[in-house]
């Protein structure tokens, strides 16, 4: 069955919505080293890859980090680590 734009356009907003939340919650994998961590913010990533492919997976990504970044405050070690994410899951997809 083909998707039309409007659904591949929500299904991209929703799952960066859901990524962008999902970026909050994260732990550190030693408690000693804070800055190592892991988050599950790229699972909505992947299934969107998987729903709509790869083009929607980047795009997802994109929103999700532009999100976070807006909205932690504009500081160049947020930019930093956004773009690292970012570059991270469209690696990863």
């Amino acid at each position: 069955m083909k998707r039309s734009k409007v659904q591949k356009m929500v299904i991209v907003s929703m799952m960066a919505a859901i990524g962008f939340v999902l970026m909050f919650f994260a732990f550190p994998v030693l408690p000693s080293f804070t800055y190592l961590k892991i988050d599950f913010s790229d699972i909505p990533v992947l299934i969107s890859m998987f729903l709509c492919g790869p083009l929607a997976g980047i795009a997802t990504a994109f929103l999700r980090s532009v999100l976070h970044f807006i909205s932690t405050g504009i500081d160049p070690s947020n930019f930093i680590g956004d773009c690292a994410s970012f570059l991270a899951s469209v690696l990863m997809t």
